[in-house]
């Protein structure tokens, strides 16, 4: 089932990353490394940095280092989209 905001209500945020088309936005457009994507899939998805370290193993700084640099990617990559239209 489709939530307000696109993305499939029950849908573990890793499962974005395979099966792009369930939700959005389209993380594997950003072309940032396979952490970096799971970090941003995990964000939107309402997780914390906190809750995203313990279900992935990591530490709280990885996490927000990865989520730092996959929203630089993703903000270059809108940016770079816009002025090409």
């Amino acid at each position: 089932m489709l939530g307000w905001d696109g993305a499939v209500e029950g849908l573990e945020p890793s499962t974005a990353l395979e099966k792009p088309w369930l939700g959005r936005p389209r993380l594997e457009r950003l072309a940032t490394p396979p952490r970096q994507r799971q970090v941003l899939a995990w964000t939107l998805a309402g997780f914390t940095p906190s809750e995203i370290a313990q279900e992935l193993g990591l530490t709280s700084d990885a996490v927000r280092a990865n989520l730092m640099k996959g929203r630089r990617r993703a903000a270059l990559y809108l940016k770079t989209r816009e002025e090409n239209r």
